[in-house]
């Protein structure tokens, strides 16, 4: 059905519906989900997310790779777009004035494990190993994506910085 109305709508209007049916759909709750899926779910999601991108591109007979389609078409990949919203839940538990205790304990791992004066970073450094689905090993891919100081910066200026940082297309 999707490649049916490419044909029909502009690509700005087709993007708007990407947005809206299947990505809105697809990443709902996935910081809850994401990390416990396994390589070859991963794979099928990325791959599912290309599809719907190659679509948009209208680049039916595979004429770009995959990474040149994300810059073209300035959508994320599957796993890009995970990262992002792990960042942005990352951001909304220490910003929020909740004294939870996995808030207060997130506050307290940043300023003690933390490479760079003032960078949040949501890792315990001293481990020798993270497992690949556990959210510190998320949060540390996270951290070290970021390149500047985002904890005192609002949540606008947050997600402008955040998809300059975050490349379009992560493997």
């Amino acid at each position: 059905m999707l490649r049916h109305l490419a044909n029909f709508l502009t690509k700005e209007q087709f993007k708007r519906i990407l947005h809206s049916h299947f990505f809105s759909i697809l990443h709902y709750c996935s910081n809850v989900w994401a990390g416990c899926i396994n390589s070859p779910d991963r794979r099928r999601l990325n791959s599912l997310t290309f599809k719907m991108i190659r679509l948009n591109c209208r680049d039916f007979s595979r004429i770009h790779s995959n990474i040149e389609l994300c810059k073209i078409s300035k959508l994320r990949s599957f796993n890009s777009a995970s990262i992002k919203n792990d960042a942005l839940m990352l951001y909304s538990l220490v910003t929020n004035n909740t004294n939870t205790v996995l808030t207060l304990k997130l506050i307290e791992r940043a300023i003690s494990f933390s490479r760079y004066p003032n960078k949040l970073a949501f890792f315990d450094a001293s481990k020798k190993c993270i497992g690949r689905q556990s959210f510190a090993n998320r949060s540390k891919l996270i951290a070290e994506l970021i390149p500047f100081d985002w904890a005192h910066l609002n949540r606008a200026t947050f997600k402008r910085r955040l998809n300059i940082a975050i490349p379009l297309h992560i493997a």
